[in-house]
């Protein structure tokens, strides 16, 4: 009988420490029935975010070694995530006031193939906070600025958007697939390569050419860029 009474009298115990003196106990009591002690308290926890922000630092890292340099005319800033949006308009860095920023800075993408050492133009800084930057790139449709296509340098107009495209190029202008568009804006480093015609053809009016940007590079996996700060 007495057997009986204990056998009823443990479980009650278990229980009523389960519910006064919290998870920990629990997580002790886990341990114990599986052959060792466990405790998934308040130092777990702080262990695991503290692992989290280092994956993320390893991560940002990594990014900037595979796709940026730094110098004393630039700054590296890693682009925040755009998922689940992905606009291409605008991206939102981590350096801001903090970094010295200042609107109308130009921001230059520094991966891909090498073929471009100086980096391509991506936009610029339209918006500066303490600790962030918005970039206004190339993909938004209010973008126009000057550049210049191919060897000859002709001068054209390059309309932002979805697709950018350069308009306004002479009609008797020799341009080829594959020609290097380059900005010629005035507040930009002179010369600082967009990208590369990948369509030629006639404007609507019929009066000039126009043609469609390809660039060497996937917008969607931009992790860093660089501001320049000095644009001589």
């Amino acid at each position: 009988m007495r057997k009986e009474r204990w056998f009823l009298v443990i479980p009650i115990i278990i229980l009523i420490s389960l519910i006064f003196l919290g998870p920990g106990v629990g997580s002790w009591f886990r341990g114990f029935l599986d052959g060792g002690f466990v405790y998934d308290g308040p130092r777990l926890g702080e262990a695991i975010l503290e692992n989290e922000i280092l994956r993320a630092e390893v991560y940002r890292l990594e990014a900037l070694d595979e796709q940026t340099f730094r110098n004393s005319d630039s700054v590296v800033a890693s682009v925040f995530s755009k998922y689940p949006f992905n606009f291409k308009n605008e991206i939102l860095i981590d350096v801001g006031e903090n970094g010295a920023l200042e609107f109308g800075q130009p921001v230059v993408f520094l991966g891909g193939s090498g073929l471009y050492p100086r980096g391509l133009l991506l936009g610029k800084v339209d918006k500066v906070f303490r600790d962030s930057s918005l970039v206004r790139t190339v993909f938004d449709k209010e973008w126009q600025s000057s550049v210049r296509i191919g060897k000859k340098g002709y001068l054209a107009l390059l309309q932002g958007g979805g697709e950018p495209v350069i308009r306004l190029i002479p009609k008797d202008a020799k341009i080829s697939v594959g020609d290097v568009v380059y900005s010629v804006q005035p507040e930009f480093p002179n010369s600082l390569p967009v990208g590369e015609v990948s369509e030629v053809g006639l404007s609507s009016d019929q009066v000039f050419q126009e043609a469609k940007l390809s660039f060497p590079y996937d917008f969607s996996n931009i992790k860093a860029v660089a501001v320049l700060t000095n644009n001589d």
